[in-house]
């Protein structure tokens, strides 16, 4: 799971997501499956960047992310591992740039 998947995940399990600091505060109506909790867990220092930005939830962050990752893996032939972890460099990239950092 990249850490877009595990807030896509977050999202479709109906949690709402914010930071406190260094720490993710999660608000759902009823309790998270593990899974999410656990893919949150393992990319929280990639996730507390993108939620202190602004950057996500926006939709067009996981257009692109989805976007990139198809073209590197149907037409650069690269494993689907491969794509995402290039597509996440793109979204960091589109980050910075729309940040000005």
């Amino acid at each position: 799971m990249t850490a877009v998947r595990a807030l896509t995940a977050a999202l479709a399990a109906g949690i709402s997501l914010r930071t406190d600091g260094l720490d993710l505060q999660l608000l759902a109506g009823a309790s998270p499956p593990s899974s999410v909790l656990k893919g949150l867990a393992e990319h929280k220092s990639e996730i507390l960047p993108l939620l202190s930005s602004g950057f996500w939830p926006d939709p067009d962050c996981l257009v692109l992310f989805e976007e990139r990752a198809a073209i590197a893996e149907y037409d650069g032939g690269r494993s689907r591992a491969e794509a995402e972890a290039m597509a996440w460099d793109e979204c960091v990239s589109e980050l910075i740039r729309r940040n000005g950092l």
